[in-house]
């Protein structure tokens, strides 16, 4: 009687260990898993702050295009944090931000006769922010003043051709006065350079043309010099030679 009831308590401890041994690694689990969260939620809060704090640099600094998108990142690892009541006031701000930086872009393209694009600028914002007056109200100006524009400004394809135009004046330029740099200080092969690239690029240049006929009688009037002194050299050398 007495083994049979010493058999029966083994086999009830063997059920009993397992099931408390099961409940020790579920418990150690879920508290592993509670860490881990905790530790994630706090690094993406640190990055949604840094990108906060970036955004409105490049805000002050004027590069908007890269401040809206620091701040759709910032919205974004919000929505990751699963509580967006307890960041209400980051996400409130990045929305500001990101209005404030859409609209300085499409003020800019508007600017441009860009209209089309300064629109998606402002949609882009919208689907942060779609009760923003501002923006709303900026849209149906900037319908209004598209179609006032119709049939009075040149097209597109003119437009880009003339500011790269503009462009390529002002590279022409830049390479004349670099040449007349080099010119007055005497370096006349860094001068012709400068200057034939800017004939390059505008062949009816007559500044360049102007530095670049100063440049050839500057090198003739040096040879003029050598020959002279090569040439009294030589009558010098002949005198003495004579008088020996």
């Amino acid at each position: 009687m007495r083994s049979v009831c010493i058999t029966v308590l083994y086999l009830c401890l063997a059920c009993v260990l397992p099931a408390e041994d099961s409940a020790r690694t579920a418990a150690f689990n879920a508290g592993q898993v509670a860490e881990d969260e905790a530790r994630r939620r706090s690094e993406t809060r640190m990055v949604m702050d840094l990108n906060l704090k970036r955004a409105e640099e490049h805000r002050k600094a004027k590069r908007y295009q890269s401040a809206a998108f620091l701040y759709e990142q910032a919205i974004g690892l919000a929505r990751r944090l699963g509580n967006m009541k307890a960041v209400e006031k980051d996400v409130a701000k990045a929305r500001d931000g990101i209005a404030y930086s859409r609209l300085r872009l499409a003020r800019e393209l508007q600017d441009l006769d860009m209209f089309k694009e300064a629109d998606e600028e402002v949609l882009k914002a919208l689907a942060y922010d779609p009760d923003n007056r501002r923006l709303r109200k900026f849209r149906e100006s900037n319908e209004e003043v598209r179609k006032a524009h119709i049939g009075r400004v040149p097209s597109r394809t003119v437009r880009a051709a003339i500011q790269n135009h503009r462009t390529e004046r002002a590279k022409v330029m830049t390479l004349v006065r670099d040449g007349k740099a080099f010119y007055d200080v005497g370096q006349l092969g860094e001068a012709e350079r400068r200057l034939q690239a800017a004939v390059r690029l505008e062949p009816q240049s007559d500044v360049a043309y102007y530095y670049l006929r100063l440049i050839q009688e500057a090198r003739n009037d040096l040879q003029g010099r050598a020959r002279e002194y090569n040439f009294r050299k030589r009558v010098i050398e002949v005198g003495e030679a004579r008088s020996r």
